[in-house]
């Protein structure tokens, strides 16, 4: 039974999230709480998975070994009481001799002799203790591991295989049963091993001896291979050693085994076969039960079996396992660590020696892990060692618990013997990572014990930890100074407290500026050496010495992190950053005076450069903070000084301040003028030069990708970084304007201040720039500097005139506003900025090139007189002012030639020309050219405008944006707002737009505190509604409704890759711009795209202004811009009366605008609602109740958006939204008779799960049951989307239980919670189903098995909660018994309620029963037998008498009909509402195409159910049409079943397949098990029939005769043979190419038929050979010389062999005695294929040689009506010998126990057929062995046939196997992915795989195991969160 600890602990390994995984493993510590004695059942289960290969799943089992520990009571025995007697503690003090203890170990050896533990040290070579019992195994291991530790001559002797390991004993030679459960293969027996005594081996060298042992061990590796494994954990070995001494009686050693022996068969005949007999029978339950060996689990510590075989996997040669034993350790010793090694019985000081013991043993093994450990990942910019470093934390765990004297030996003989080693020269490789290791300890030690660290430090050893650590600061290897540095970050505290800051300074903090300046390029432990310098350099005592210290100055010092700002390695970029700003933070201090000088010009350079060469985003607002923190440390000290100007930043940027300008104003996509970069060679340190005295880019010493940025080779770069970039800059320099103009109160400079020209004369030059680059920036440059102006005045307490604006502050911003104001009114004006900038110049070229080119086709036409295009502007004269004389080509003349002058042109096309147009191919083709040009012309035009209209919106926008900071708004507002508006609506930049959107907000503001323009505000929001509404693949339109499902989510579901693209579009950035969708153009794919992405922009920026306002007026919104709530609730209100939504859908229906408002508020509601103020959420809850009507609307559209309203509602107001929910949208689902309410109720919840992801957890409880409900619901669409949400809440049930009720739920929802939890707790928990008790008046006239009883069960829990199933118990075992059970059950009970209620909805209604013919007569009579509760009808007959019969079926209760009939009659029969459907024999209608098929899934039916032994017959696409017939898209579409399971599981099985393609197959073969798992119930006769003898089946080979050999030579060597070999290659070529349907038939037909052939061959030569055979002259010759008939059986070996059998079972026997034997001693099922086969078994056989013979024959030729008859007399009389049968007509549902015997003289296809046909006389009833013959004819097609046979049963058995094998499997439900449904990808755009094609590098990258996330190294190694913990 899967309960839900299965489920815990299986979400560990394979939980969707992180915080799934720790949710999981948390509560398997609540488990532990509540069941103390499940500990050791929990810690077995979870330590499998610490030798997990996934990192993820390792770090759970970790969480929830540290979540089980701490529910475990602290472990601390009593000592003994006084005068008892004391326990023996003899084999404890055994123990302790084995540990290891500082005071023997010494870790050179190790070092010296130890196995290194790599990656993977050859793990398939490592001896195999798996046959050995834990004890033994235990104690091989420790042996092991001294001698890869190199220290076991320390101890013992570690030969493991001795010569007297040669010399085995009689008892030795004892042979082991292997038991096999279900079908057992009898093999022969192995070769004994070689025996040899002493005197022998004397006699051999000792080469030959060795020779020997390798053997030995081979042999032993071989044997152990087959054995499995088995971890002890709930004792240590110690008492495992004590236990079996005490109790060796009891534990047997050896096991003796009987060999089975091949024996006669009782029926007598002797097999031919080479072949294994194949037995299945019963499984005896005889396994010996051992003792658990735990006396008294109160003896020892509980963990110590545990952590002892985790000492032993630290030294596995796999890392994975290495590391997962040092997180298991961690987490038990971090709060179990005070009770390790104690034990009962003996005094507290003798348990303080074992437990001071045990730790010690547990320290020098981590130890010994460090020294040998070499696996490290190089994944990021410094080494990761996840072995040591995992170790290393649990070696700080252990010290926690360690006293004084062993933490100072763990470093003093350990952790500095580390570090120290390479010193001495011993070793010659390693070096570096046993230093590394060393340090890493130390680190984790001393951030653990720092109440020893003085101990450590202040001794003045030259090999002491302080020396190690300076030392590793001055190591070679960049990895160990990294790890130097970590070490002393966390005790930084403590080195300032306890050793003097001067010798702190001396030996610390100068080695690492000392390290600074030995960095290169190349190395990363920068980064850690700065953060340590960082953190040492802020403390008070080391500023001191800074401050008294003349010789230092940070003016000297900062020089030398100059080279590090474009270091290659990224984290070495931001360290340095990071010291910049605290090296910021030392300079604030009043120490430092008055003196700026340490912040030079060469500093601020290089972080502006940062701004314009970086591409990383997080380094670039690093950055920004950085440049903010100097400026901050500027106006701190003007404040300081009081100074009217800040005169010291002045003079220090005046220099650079123009070339900063001209760099961040260089357009894009134009190289940086390198001459302006600051190279930090050392040449220029202290230099006052401004530009560094370089001749080319080579010297500024940058590396490729700087080289790129300062190039802006946009072949390599993304726009979007280098736009980062520069608005950052521009950002910089904005902020740098206002503390450079500002004085310290607040005042701006006298405008005639040198710096106030510059500034003016720089804003002026670029306010007038032809690059509209230049314009855009210096506009944001502007409105920078009034943002931080404002900001800086909200901030400083001195500043006069805080309310004052930019524009009234500064007369240069006064002046700068008017030219703003005067260039945007002048732009508005003339609709646009008429300039041709210069980034427009190559479009501009682009149309003189199209227009030329029109203008060259007319001579050709013979018009001459063309006109002559002006020059394009070149540098000389791009001027605005020259631009306005016309002297240049410009866009008016490309427009006026193509509307004036063209027409004209064309006109004056001389005639002639016309006129040889319709005949000469040349003129025409001209003809046809100069109308492309035309229309390519007029494309280029629209492009132009296009970009021309972009560009314009840009500078506008940024013009408005600067005006509207400034503070001051002009009179007429209509050209701001039009130029943000203009912005919203089209600026494809994000960063643009979002300033814009911002701008807006601020607007508004500035209009509700003037007083003014209230009714702009009102106009502004409106367009800002409509234009978030305007994208028509969020907000569908009304117009649209008759194209739209019923529930609009069904088309997202059923068609994700339309959904996918949408969403991609959304993210792209493309330059198409927006008004190309006006051009007719012939790729209606560019012109859709450019569309959508139109449509996005503009929703996008809607969505940024609106947010902005939200943010800005917070609880006010709604207050002061009134239109939003008008916009979000008025149109919603006609829905308001809950009584009169009938009349608001009739008024609706006429007015579709009004429902489009309805949409559209809804809309907004959902996109808003994240950002709105919390404050507000009790106004939009009072808005539910309108909301939760509009789910009413007779508009699918609506209802959509109301779903999707509710769902972001539900997951930003959480509980009253889903308070609603439950009260008002979830009745919705029990409205039987109203679809539309259903379709809005499941589409709303499929939202809500959706949107709220593990935020759903406290109210899955209350969806579970209503959702379970429509999963067989009437309606297609409330059937698929219920069994998608399905899909997702059962992955989370198992963390419910753990999750608090949510606050604010009324008595009334906690009760139905109660409730609800008791009924899922059946349903999917650990409590088992009730078993079922037939209610009083049912009669069921059998005894029920066990099994049948269980199988009811589940029927009736299916019935109970509207699920459907599949009965697949094994043939035999009355499935047809528990289904009338069931059909009896339910029909009373309907009744019964019925006449209590009188309600329609019990209203009983027929059942109907669908079988093969054979079995119609069985099902009647079977109906009748066992229950009077249903009265049953047989339809069947002639058209008319079924006819007649339809008229009585409303008085029965139960419908039997065969498959064909109900084909015929399903137009009449389709129109009855049926109770139940059972299917017999169901999966015939595997094929979901016939007409069968469709006719059985058009019938409405309440409960369905099907039954059948053979579920899988040929492939998996057959469960997927049953599935959906049982519950229509719980396996998705055929389509994306046969793209998840069905092509995977076939590509596995190609002999071709790839490994990949193998271990797909194999999980999907294993996904799609656990899929179908609780809906099927699966026994096999051997599981549940404990009295049913065996069935033994045996395979019969015989050979061809010489005339069949010879017809069958012949075929071999036929042209037919070859044409098929030709057309079965061209099938499979044309398979691999495409999926071809025309041309397959022709030559399927034809290899179908030469298969028969061959077939019928193998039978009987009579079948095939006729007059017309080519070799029929031939055959016929050879058979007149042997005087042979044709037909006599001498010629068929298998009717020889059949005869053979017949007699051998005593059937045919000629009686020569004078008694007469009436009745064989066997009875015989003689099955064939083929109808004609019978006729020679009965004429040529039975008839002229077996005459005595008594038999019936059942094959098509009977009637079906006769057919149950025929069966009823066979069974009952065993006069009878034999039965013939055909496997299709007798191989079915009949029950034919009489026979005991079965012989298949033809073998199907299909598997399944065969085995259905010989369990008709296995199964219940059957009192006799049951031998089952298959006769092959040896070296045929019958070979293959059985091969094929065999993978068949394959893909049966493991999609529907045991697992399915009880009512159990019902509670398996939440297996965790139990109800995966993946969107169908779309097969269309697969791609076929060219196997001769060489794969891309994408390809292979794509290919490979993916990539290791670096965050998680981050996470776990993140030593603040380990001290935390540890806490």
């Amino acid at each position: 039974m899967t309960t839900r600890l299965d489920r815990l602990v299986l979400l560990l390994d394979t939980g969707s999230t992180p915080s799934v995984r720790s949710t999981a493993a948390s509560q398997l510590g609540d488990i532990q709480r509540q069941h103390p004695e499940e500990l050791y059942n929990l810690l077995s289960r979870v330590l499998k998975h610490l030798h997990s290969n996934s990192w993820e799943t390792r770090v759970a089992a970790g969480q929830a070994i540290e979540a089980i520990s701490k529910n475990v009571p602290q472990w601390d025995p009593p000592p003994p009481v006084p005068g008892s007697i004391p326990t023996p503690i003899k084999k404890k003090d055994q123990e302790e001799n084995s540990k290891l203890l500082f005071e023997t170990f010494d870790i050179h050896s190790v070092i010296k002799n130890g196995t290194l533990l790599l990656a993977n040290a050859g793990k398939d070579y490592d001896f195999d203790f798996s046959d050995l019992d834990a004890t033994e195994r235990l104690a091989m291991q420790k042996r092991d591991l001294k001698k890869r530790l190199g220290i076991a001559t320390q101890f013992m002797d570690v030969d493991l295989i001795s010569d007297a390991d040669f010399i085995t004993s009689p008892k030795g030679n004892v042979k082991k049963e292997i038991k096999d459960e279900g079908i057992k293969n009898v093999k022969a027996e192995e070769p004994e091993a070689m025996v040899l005594d002493k005197e022998a081996l004397k006699k051999l060298s000792p080469r030959e001896r060795n020779l020997l042992k390798r053997r030995a061990r081979m042999a032993a590796k071989d044997k152990s291979k087959e054995k499995t494994r088995g971890v002890d954990i709930s004792v240590s070995s110690s008492r495992k050693r004590k236990i079996n001494s005490a109790d060796s009686s009891d534990v047997s050693t050896s096991s003796k085994v009987k060999k089975e022996i091949d024996q006669e068969d009782i029926s007598g005949v002797k097999s031919e076969s080479t072949e294994e007999k194949v037995v299945v029978k019963h499984k005896e339950n005889n396994e010996k039960v051992f003792h658990s060996g735990i006396y008294n689990p109160g003896d020892e510590w509980p963990f110590e079996g545990l952590c002892e075989q985790l000492c032993m996997d630290l030294f596995s040669p796999v890392w994975e396992i290495r590391h997962g034993a040092g997180i298991g350790l961690r987490e038990i010793l971090k709060t179990q660590g005070s009770g390790i090694g104690k034990i009962v019985g003996v005094t507290s000081s003798q348990n303080e020696i074992y437990h001071k013991n045990a730790l010690e043993d547990i320290c020098i093994r981590l130890l010994c892990v460090l020294a040998l450990d070499r696996f490290a990942d190089y994944v990021s910019d410094q080494v990761v060692v996840p072995v040591r470093e995992t170790c290393a934390q649990t070696l700080g765990v252990v010290t926690q618990w360690c006293s004084k004297d062993i933490c100072l030996k763990v470093v003093n003989n350990g952790l500095l013997n580390l570090i120290n080693f390479s010193k001495k020269g011993e070793i010659s490789n390693g070096q570096w990572e046993i230093r590394h290791a060393g340090l890493i300890g130390l680190k984790y030690w001393m951030a653990v014990r720092k109440d020893l660290v003085s101990d450590i430090l202040l001794t003045h050893d030259k090999e002491g930890a302080y020396n190690a650590i300076i030392d590793g600061l001055k190591d070679s290897n960049d990895d160990v100074r990294a790890v130097s540095s970590s070490t002393l970050l966390p005790i930084c505290d403590i080195l300032v407290d306890k050793i003097p800051a001067r010798e702190i300074y001396d030996t610390i903090v100068k080695n690492l500026w000392d390290c600074l300046e030995d960095l290169d390029d190349l190395t990363s432990a920068t980064g850690s050496v700065m953060d340590l310098l960082s953190q040492l350099v802020i403390k008070d005592q080391i500023r001191n010495i800074i401050k008294v210290d003349n010789q230092i100055n940070l003016k000297s010092l900062f020089p030398r992190l100059y080279p590090f700002f474009r270091h290659a390695v990224m984290s070495v970029r931001i360290a340095t950053l990071k010291c910049i700003n605290v090296l910021v933070d030392v300079g604030m201090d009043n120490r430092f005076g008055e003196e700026d000088s340490w912040i030079s010009l060469e500093l601020l350079r290089l972080i502006f450069q940062n701004f314009l060469i970086e591409e990383n985003k997080q380094i670039i607002d690093l950055t920004l903070n950085t440049w903010t923190h100097i400026l901050d440390y500027f106006d701190h000290k003007r404040i300081k000084r009081n100074e009217v100007e800040n005169q010291g930043v002045i003079n220090i940027v005046y220099p650079m301040l123009t070339a900063w300008f001209s760099l961040t104003l260089t357009p894009v996509g134009t190289p940086l003028d390198w001459k302006l970069f600051y190279s930090p060679n050392s040449s220029n340190y202290g230099n006052n030069s401004v530009y560094p005295t370089v001749s080319s880019m080579d010297e500024l010493n940058v590396n490729s990708q700087d080289r790129s940025m300062i190039l802006q080779d946009l072949t390599v770069l993304k726009v979007e970084d280098i736009i980062h970039g520069r608005l950052s800059s521009a950002v910089a320099l904005g902020r740098l304007l206002s503390i450079l103009l500002m004085n310290y109160n607040g005042d701006y400079l006298n405008p005639q201040h040198q710096l106030c020209q510059l500034v003016k004369a720089i804003f002026i030059n670029y306010e007038n720039s032809i690059w509209a680059n230049q314009r855009t920036y210096i506009n944001i440059i502007l409105e920078e500097w009034s943002m931080w102006d404002n900001e800086i005045k909200k901030r400083d307490n001195i500043i006069n005139n805080k309310d004052k604006t930019l524009v009234d502050s500064s007369p240069v911003a006064d002046e700068m506003w008017n030219v703003l104001i005067t260039l945007l009114v002048k732009a508005v004006s003339t609709n646009g900025l008429n300039i041709l900038f210069c980034e427009q110049v190559n479009s501009l070229s682009k149309l003189r090139n199209d227009t030329q080119l029109l203008l060259n086709c007319f001579p050709e036409l013979g018009v001459r007189d063309i006109p002559k295009l002006l020059p394009l502007p070149n540098n000389t004269n791009m001027n605005e002012q020259f631009q306005q004389q016309q002297q240049i080509f410009n866009f008016e003349t490309a427009v006026h030639i193509v509307n004036v002058l063209y027409p004209k042109m064309v006109s004056s096309i001389p005639q002639s020309y016309t006129s040889l147009s319709k005949t000469d191919e040349a003129i025409k083709e001209k003809f046809n050219q100069l109308k492309s040009y035309y229309e390519q012309l007029q494309y280029t035009i629209i492009s132009y405008e296009n970009n021309k209209q972009a560009t314009d919106i840009q500078i506008l926008s940024s013009i408005s944006n600067a005006v509207i900071r400034f503070g001051k708004l002009p009179e007429k507002l209509n050209p701001i707002i039009r130029s943000l508006m203009n912005s919203i609506k089209l600026e494809h930049n994000e960063s643009y737009q979002k300033r814009s959107a911002c701008c807006i907000s601020k607007l508004i503001g500035m209009n509700i505190k003037n007083g003014k323009m209230l009714v702009a505000n009102e106009k502004i929001v409106k367009n800002l509604c409509t234009f978030l509404c305007s994208d028509f693949r969020e907000v569908r339109l009304i117009d649209n409704e008759k194209e739209v499902s019923d529930i609009i989510t069904m088309e997202m579901l059923q068609n994700p890759s339309e959904e996918q693209n949408a969403h991609n579009n959304k993210k792209k950035k493309v330059n198409i711009d927006s008004a190309a969708m006006a051009v007719v153009d012939e790729n209606k794919d560019e012109k859709d795209e450019a569309e959508s992405l139109a449509k996005s922009i503009i929703r996008r920026g809607a969505n940024m202004a609106l947010e902005e306002l939200c943010k800005a007026f917070g609880s006010e919104l709604f207050e002061k811009i009134p239109k939003i709530w008008d916009n979000l609730v008025s149109s919603i209100q006609i829905f308001s009366n809950e009584n009169e939504i009938e009349k608001t859908n009739q008024y609706l229906s006429g007015n579709i605008a009004d429902a489009q408002k309805i949409v559209n508020s809804l809309y907004i509601l959902k996109t808003i609602i994240p950002h709105i103020d919390k404050n507000l959420h009790s106004i939009i809850v009072n808005q539910l109740e309108t909301i939760c009507n509009t789910l009413r609307s007779s508009y699918s559209i609506v209802r959509n958006m109301a779903a999707q309203c509710l769902a972001s509602l539900a997951r930003y107001v959480t509980v009253p939204t889903m308070k609603c929910l439950i009260k008002r949208v979830l009745p919705m689902l029990n409205e039987s008779k109203n679809t539309v309410s259903r379709q809005a109720s499941i589409e709303t919840i499929y939202h809500v799960v959706s949107q709220m992801e593990i935020k759903i957890l406290p109210y899955i409880i209350f969806l579970i049951i209503p959702i379970l409900g429509r999963m067989s619901d009437q309606d297609e669409s409330v059937r698929f989307i219920s069994t998608n949400i399905f899909a997702t809440l059962i992955k989370l049930m198992p963390l419910e239980s753990g999750i608090p009720d949510s606050e604010g739920l009324d008595e009334e929802l906690v009760k139905q919670k109660v409730e609800e939890r008791q009924f899922m707790s059946q349903l999917i928990g650990n409590k088992q189903i009730d078993d079922f008790k037939f209610p009083e008046g049912v009669v069921i006239n059998a005894e029920l098995r066990k099994y049948q009883k269980e199988g009811v069960n589940w029927l009736a829990f299916l019935t109970r909660y509207g699920l459907h199933g599949i009965l697949c118990d094994d043939m035999g075992l009355g499935k047809t018994l528990q289904s009338i059970c069931i059909l009896a059950i339910n029909h009373f009970t309907q009744k019964k309620k019925y006449e209590e209620s009188g309600s329609e909805e019990y209203k009983p209604s027929p059942s109907l029963v669908v079988c093969p013919p054979t079995l119609t007569g069985h099902w009647f009579q079977e109906i009748k037998q066992f229950t009077t509760n249903i009265k049953p009808i047989l339809y069947h007959g002639g058209p008319s008498e079924r006819s007649r019969l339809r008229g009585l079926i409303s008085k029965y209760d139960v419908v039997i009909i065969s498959y064909d009939i109900l084909r015929n009659d399903i137009e009449e029969l389709s129109k009855i509402h049926y109770n139940f459907c059972i299917l017999d024999e169901g999966h015939i209608i595997k094929n979901p195409k016939t007409k069968l098929t469709k006719a059985v899934k058009s019938l409405h039916v309440n409960h369905r159910l099907i039954l059948s032994g053979t579920p899988i017959q040929n492939n998996v696409l057959e469960l997927w049409s049953l599935f959906d017939f049982l519950m229509p898209g719980f396996l998705g579409t055929e389509r994306q079943f046969n793209e998840k399971y069905g092509k995977p599981i076939l590509s596995s099985r190609d002999s071709k397949s790839s490994s990949r393609e193998q271990e797909n197959g194999a999980l999907a073969l294993e996904a799609l098990h656990r899929q179908v798992l609780p809906f099927l119930l699966r026994r096999m006769k051997e599981d549940v029939l404990n009295d049913l003898p065996p069935k033994i089946i045996q395979d019969y080979y015989c050979e061809l005769s010489e005339i069949q050999k010879i017809l069958y030579e012949d075929f071999a060597k036929s042209q037919t043979k070859s044409e098929l070999s030709n057309e079965i290659q061209e099938r499979s070529n044309q398979k691999q190419k495409s999926k071809t349907k025309n041309n397959n038939k022709g030559p399927a037909s034809h290899i179908f038929q030469a298969l028969q052939y061959l077939r019928k061959l193998c039978n009987h030569p009579v079948l095939v050979l006729n007059p017309t055979h080519p070799k029929y002259s031939e055959v016929n010759k050879k058979l007149i010389e042997q005087n042979i008939p044709l037909n006599d059986i001498r010629n068929a070996p298998k009717l020889m062999a059949l005869r053979q059998l017949l007699l051998d079972c005593g059937i045919g026997i000629e009686n020569t005695n004078e008694q007469t034997v009436t009745v064989s001693q066997h009875r015989a099922l003689i099955f064939c294929q083929l109808k004609p086969m019978l006729d020679i078994i009965e004429n040529d056989l039975f008839k002229k040689w077996m005459p005595s013979v008594t038999y019936y024959r059942l094959d098509g030729s009977v009637d079906a009506n006769k057919r149950h008859e025929i069966v009823t007399n066979f069974n009952k009389d065993p006069s009878i010998d034999c039965l013939l049968l055909t496997t299709h007509v007798g191989g079915l549902g009949l029950n034919l126990t009489g026979a005991d015997t079965v012989i298949f003289v033809e073998h199907d296809w299909n598997p399944m057929k065969d085995l259905q046909a010989m369990d008709r006389a296995h199964r219940i009833g059957q009192k006799y062995v049951v031998n089952v013959y298959r006769l092959i004819t040896r070296g045929t097609l019958e070979e293959k046939i059985m091969g094929l046979q065999k993978f068949k049963l394959n893909i049966a058995s493991s999609v529907v196997n045991q697992d399915n094998s009880s009512l159990s499997s019902m509670d398996s439900e939440q297996i965790l992915d139990l109800f995966t449904l993946t969107p169908d990808r779309g097969s269309s755009n697969d791609k076929m795989v060219d196997p001769n094609k060489k794969a891309s590098v994408k390809e292979v990258l794509e290919d490979l195991e993916g990539l290791w996330d670096e965050k998680q190294y981050e996470e776990e190694f993140n030593l603040d969160d380990f001290l935390g913990k540890l806490k």
